[in-house]
């Protein structure tokens, strides 16, 4: 637990893969049964229509996961078409490194996963050589409790920007046995309008659809471990965002760095100012009082000024002098009294190091 506190790394949790079939000795003859027209633009190059690779593919079981496997024919300029052959890859290769995610280090062990299912043979550098699409990067947080992620969930949920649109917005879960929040969809997603996920790993292992899966392979304590993940789907959206031709081995070069900016991207996009207000015990104080020392924090972390600019420009319309005096005595004091800490408690400063972990600035 202790490395998930101090862990700052992206990782890719899936992707889809692909190869012209010319690169590549077919041995299992059943993969071509599993052939899906796709119709891209032929302006743009984007993808028009194409069918979900699990409804049709050919699947290699493993122990509680597999690998689906697949022919894609996409016709594009010209009606030209090209064969690709397809490999959904996902981190449960990894096995017991699942929780690492899939990278430069341990992407040696996925190319020897698919290729022991001996579908189709290629070398290591045609594998790295393959075309990357609907990658999702992820990145594990500590949490600290089941009740502070609620309370997060329920602080994004209420931040998101409103939308026009159905399909984009936030979908906010919190059953016992499934809990997190999502923006927009996940096969529509956009670099405008990005598919990201934010869920409680701990509830996931215990509860979760794959949940067989983790209790072979999974040894650690995953009960204080929340996770945000964020998808990039096409080629042309990863080239624009990373300034690399969406090959595998590219998608595995780039910086830690420009990941974690890419998935901070993707979650503000989705919402509005992150303010910073101090948490008080407020059985402890008026509301009026609190409602008075949030307007004066507010305008001091949030837009720079000194308590004396605060307090000035609360009682700017106030002409009697003396009422003026008055009323700023009264805001310096109560400042005064309620930022000294000894009234506050530490769940601001809690909550705003998830916000930190997750890319909310």
């Amino acid at each position: 637990m202790a490395n998930i506190k101090k862990n700052n790394l992206v990782s890719i949790d899936s992707f889809k893969w692909k190869v012209p079939i010319e690169n590549v000795k077919v041995i299992n003859q059943n993969l071509l049964d599993h052939l899906v027209n796709t119709t891209t633009n032929i302006d743009t190059g984007e993808v028009v229509s194409e069918r979900n690779i699990q409804q049709n593919s050919l699947q290699f079981q493993f122990n509680n996961y597999h690998i689906h496997f697949q022919i894609e024919n996409r016709v594009g300029l010209l009606n030209v078409a090209q064969k690709y052959v397809v490999v959904l890859i996902n981190s449960k290769l990894l096995e017991r490194d699942y929780l690492k995610g899939i990278t430069k280090k341990n992407i040696l062990a996925i190319y020897n996963k698919i290729i022991d299912c001996r579908v189709f043979k290629c070398s290591l550098e045609t594998f790295l050589n393959g075309l990357v699409t609907d990658c999702d990067f992820k990145k594990d947080f500590f949490i600290e409790s089941i009740e502070d992620f609620d309370k997060l969930t329920l602080k994004l949920e209420q931040n998101t920007l409103p939308q026009r649109k159905q399909k984009h917005g936030a979908n906010r879960f919190f059953k016992n046995s499934n809990k997190g929040i999502e923006w927009n969809v996940r096969d529509k997603s956009t670099i405008a309008h990005p598919f990201i996920k934010i869920y409680h790993k701990g509830i996931e292992v215990e509860y979760g659809k794959n949940n067989k899966f983790f209790s072979e392979f999974i040894v650690e304590d995953t009960k204080q471990i929340a996770r945000i993940e964020s998808t990039i789907r096409s080629g042309a959206d990863i080239e624009n965002t990373f300034g690399v031709k969406n090959e595998l081995k590219n998608l595995l070069e780039i910086p830690n760095k420009d990941l974690l900016k890419f998935i901070g991207n993707s979650l503000v996009s989705n919402l509005g100012i992150r303010l910073t207000t101090p948490e008080l015990v407020k059985s402890l104080i008026s509301p009026k009082d609190i409602v008075l020392f949030n307007l004066l924090t507010g305008m001091i972390n949030n837009f720079n000024y000194s308590i004396d600019m605060a307090i000035d420009y609360a009682v700017t319309n106030i002409d009697n002098r003396t009422n003026k005096y008055r009323q700023k005595t009264i805001l310096k004091e109560l400042y005064n009294k309620y930022s000294k800490g000894a009234i506050q408690t530490n769940t601001n400063a809690k909550f705003n190091s998830y916000f930190d972990e997750i890319g909310w600035t």
